[in-house]
């Protein structure tokens, strides 16, 4: 019976260890280089959408860019939930043709939590490739 339970504890020690011996390293899914170029056009439309003053204009460009897709995401720290629901928001608020105070605020809030992700999604990156360069070295 002790024979057994050994060679169970064996097994299972093998197999828990062997896959992460053997299984390949597989890079990040985007270069430093990709994630900057999306997370700045998420920064440059929603201060685009934070800087302009025809609400109905305002409206028709977030239903747009929401419908179109127009930023093809990839989430390191939330930041595509992040944009969508700064997007989802902008047209939320704009419906009425009216923003006020109180939501404009809220806008901002959002694009500096969206600011916030990207810059630790970035760090997150640099991590990753880091990790995997000195993996496959």
């Amino acid at each position: 019976m002790q024979q057994v339970s050994l060679c169970f504890l064996i097994l299972l020690c093998t197999s828990w260890l062997l896959p992460s011996c053997t299984s390949e390293k597989k890079p990040p899914p985007l270069t430093e280089e990709e994630y900057s170029k999306s997370t700045q056009m998420m920064l440059d439309i929603t201060g685009k959408f934070l800087n302009e003053t025809d609400i109905k204009r305002l409206h028709s460009a977030a239903v747009a860019t929401q419908q179109a897709r127009v930023v093809s995401c990839s989430n390191f720290n939330d930041e595509c939930s992040i944009y969508g629901k700064f997007v989802s928001l902008v047209i939320d608020s704009s419906k009425d043709s009216v923003i006020s105070s109180a939501e404009k605020r809220t806008l901002f809030e959002k694009r500096e939590a969206l600011k916030e992700a990207i810059k630790a999604g970035k760090e997150k990156l640099r991590s990753d490739w880091k990790i995997y360069k000195n993996q496959t070295k």
